[in-house]
């Protein structure tokens, strides 16, 4: 096997590398994160020049359809200029949740616009224990009519503060939280094999704060859920 990178991705790399050297320089990064502040010009552009955050969606999504590897490569260079913008929680963890879900709708109405940059989304799995095990799920989600009420924490969600989506991960009241054995039965073969996002067994959309809408109900009742929550922290302007 030969393990390399073909003229395309080594293209990728320099027009990343070059972006970052214009637009984001260390001196320029280093004042942002002295005031804990993000550049979303730079986010914009890095989305409108190169279409980095749509990089490894699908096209059929509004993506580039590429895949990890080039992706990868996005967070090397990103990681070598310590851009501080959220990629890593908004381009790889929300979108390959939404699509590890089964929930097309979700993925058609909600893919575009973190491909574009236009939306900032995050995911909330892990909890104050850090584990990306679903049986470590603590968080319930209890039905109240066509509603569901969480109860729980979540910790070490990345750009928490600034998503303007938030997919969160969390239990049904048909599993009973305390035994993690019953729970990673429960899930058995239904966890798609992909890492930690195999935990996302449907999709529930709630209400924004403030407002109540009846949730789809597409997915079982049974086992972890990925549920939506639309946010107002997210004013770039």
């Amino acid at each position: 096997m030969i393990l390399g990178v073909n003229a395309e991705q080594e293209e990728l790399r320099a027009s990343v590398r070059r972006f970052l050297a214009d637009r984001a320089p260390l001196t320029r990064v280093r004042e942002l994160m002295d005031g804990g502040e993000t550049d979303w010009a730079v986010w914009e552009q890095a989305g409108a020049q190169l279409g980095l955050q749509g990089l490894a969606i699908p096209e059929a999504y509004g993506g580039a359809g590429f895949g990890f590897a080039e992706q990868a490569i996005v967070l090397e260079e990103f990681g070598a200029a310590l851009y501080g913008g959220p990629y890593l929680a908004s381009a790889v963890l929300a979108a390959t949740a939404l699509l590890a879900s089964p929930d097309e709708g979700a993925r058609r109405g909600l893919l575009p616009d973190i491909a574009s940059g236009q939306t900032v989304a995050t995911l909330a799995f892990t909890e104050d224990v850090g584990s990306w095990d679903p049986a470590a799920i603590r968080m319930s989600a209890v039905k109240d009519g066509q509603d569901w009420r969480l109860d729980g924490h979540k910790s070490f969600v990345l750009d928490g503060g600034t998503a303007g989506l938030i997919l969160l991960v969390a239990a049904t009241d048909a599993v009973r939280l305390g035994d993690g054995q019953a729970l990673q039965a429960e899930l058995g073969a239904r966890l798609l094999p992909d890492g930690p996002v195999g935990a996302v067994l449907g999709l529930h959309e709630l209400a924004d704060p403030g407002q109540r809408r009846p949730v789809r109900q597409e997915a079982p009742d049974r086992g972890p859920k990925l549920f939506l929550l639309r946010t107002h922290t997210q004013d770039h302007g």
